[in-house]
């Protein structure tokens, strides 16, 4: 009789498919509770930032798209959070979060770097 240890799927020792399934389990478990806080937000308004944020840098020293979201997320509405959290292709996401930001942007102005690369913010056009 065959023990839990010799027992394989796919070529795979069943313990090992296992501790994935229970990892991916809890990768979703956080996405659903990121998206059940966001849920219980107030709901955002869309209108153009004052021009407190001429000139505003929201990110800067990174280029991983994670920090960059983390930095940028208070602008967002809910629908594109849950969406990026979600998302399998987050650079696709990304796109239409940078869209977003720059529609919202200050009277004359951007969303998106200075001209030496270094701010990701709001600046003048």
């Amino acid at each position: 009789m065959n023990n839990m240890n010799s027992f394989k799927i796919y070529g795979k020792k069943i313990d090992v498919v296992v501790e994935y399934l229970i990892e991916e389990i809890n990768k979703i478990q956080r996405k659903l509770r990121k998206i059940a806080d966001l849920l219980e937000e107030k709901p955002f308004n869309v209108k153009r930032l004052s021009n407190r944020y001429i000139n505003f840098c929201v990110s800067s020293g990174t280029l991983r798209t994670e920090d960059i979201f983390e930095a940028i997320e208070s602008f967002l509405p809910v629908s594109l959070k849950i969406d990026y959290l979600l998302a399998d292709e987050k650079d696709i996401v990304f796109e239409d979060i940078l869209d977003f930001l720059d529609s919202i942007a200050p009277e004359n102005c951007y969303f998106g770097v200075t001209e030496d690369g270094s701010c990701l913010g709001f600046w003048e056009k």
